[in-house]
């Protein structure tokens, strides 16, 4: 909970830093840092790891912005939270990032789950059912995942539309063992 509070922080006086015109570009950034970090873990290890000097830290630091567009920022704000001693939130403060930057662009992210990859007709439906759901524009990404069936799952950080074929048929067999119990 410490570190959520400590990366908001961090997070409200980044945004400062950052031009309107700029935000989706930042953002574009911040995503590509977390999936980067997503498909390799053993990263954040080596970041936060205290045996490891600051400076090579940063050195490390900027090989692996090299993959980043632009990466000015995103290198400016990991340099700050090595100098501060601050690696462990790096996690935390993106995710911040991440939200802070979509209530600027007045959107939301959206992770849809699919059992097989859809066609664009199929997320365009997807899409404007879930922003009639949420009354918000929203940009979305989208995980593939067999064991739904078929049709989606939509979830925000606080939100959860399940729309899943699995979900209904779970859903189905619980209360026809409901009613058979009684």
């Amino acid at each position: 909970m410490k570190q959520i509070l400590i990366a908001k922080r961090y997070a409200s006086a980044a945004i400062e830093s950052i031009p309107p015109e700029q935000y989706q570009d930042t953002l574009t950034q911040i995503k590509t840092l977390k999936t980067l970090l997503a498909q390799h873990p053993e990263i954040l290890k080596i970041f936060s790891s205290t045996i490891i000097q600051k400076q090579k830290k940063i050195e490390f630091v900027n090989q692996i912005i090299e993959t980043i567009d632009n990466p000015a920022f995103i290198a400016q704000i990991i340099k700050v939270l090595v100098l501060k001693q601050r690696e462990n939130i790096l996690e935390a403060l993106l995710c911040e990032l991440h939200k802070m930057l979509d209530e600027k662009l007045n959107q939301k992210t959206i992770c849809i789950t699919l059992a097989h990859t859809p066609d664009n007709d199929t997320i365009e439906k997807i899409k404007q059912s879930v922003e009639k759901t949420l009354n918000s524009k929203i940009v979305y990404e989208i995980q593939i995942d067999k064991n739904i069936i078929g049709g989606f799952i939509a979830t925000t950080e606080n939100i959860k539309i399940d729309a899943a074929v699995s979900s209904n048929l779970n859903r189905f067999v619980k209360t026809i063992s409901k009613r058979k119990a009684l």
